[in-house]
Order: structure tokens, then sequence, then C-alpha cells
């Protein structure tokens, strides 16, 4: 995963504008949903349209106004032990699990 971009994101639908990542498996596509730690709110989620490189465009959940894209290379990740922590700060805007 790279290239994330995230519009929408305010101090008030995020944790001092740092967001956290999770990632799941559905029969071979790739989920993903961004969510704030400190209220424990999903606020976008989407998911791939099957194998291969590809943008995975997210989407807001439950009003949050909270958008994005991020660019999958097409190697499935499932639940990581440690969230991917997505910061505002334009030096750190992209985030890759380990």
């Amino acid at each position: 995963m790279s290239g994330w971009t995230l519009i929408g994101v305010t101090r008030y639908n995020s944790n001092s504008c740092s967001l956290m990542a999770r990632f799941s498996l559905s029969g071979g596509i790739q989920n993903i949903t961004v969510y704030n730690d400190l209220t424990a709110i999903d606020v976008a989620s989407g998911n791939s349209a099957g194998g291969g490189a590809q943008p995975i465009y997210l989407y807001a959940i439950g009003g949050s106004g909270i958008s994005g894209v991020v660019y999958w290379d097409g190697n499935l990740i499932g639940p990581l032990a440690m969230p991917v922590v997505l910061d505002c700060l334009e030096s750190s805007s992209s985030s890759s699990p380990p």
C-alpha cells in the first residue's frame, strides 16, 4: 500500500489529525477500514475490485466526511497486529504496513 490520500480529515473527525487503518480479507478481496482510535468509530472504508495492482477508493461512513484513495500493489494484507497510523502531516501522509 502506498500513496494514501485522505480528504475531509479535521480535528473534529480524527484524533488530532491522526487516523488508523485496519486490513481484512474476504475471498481474495482486500478490505480497508479507516477509523478514529480515540472514539473507535469507523470513518471510511473500501475494497479492491479483484486481484492485481489498483487504487482502492475509500468512502465516508456515517457522515464522517472522510474519503480518499490508496494505491494497492495487489499483495493481499490480512489483519495486522498493529494498525497503520495515518497522519495529516504532509511529511508523513504515506504509510505502508511492514
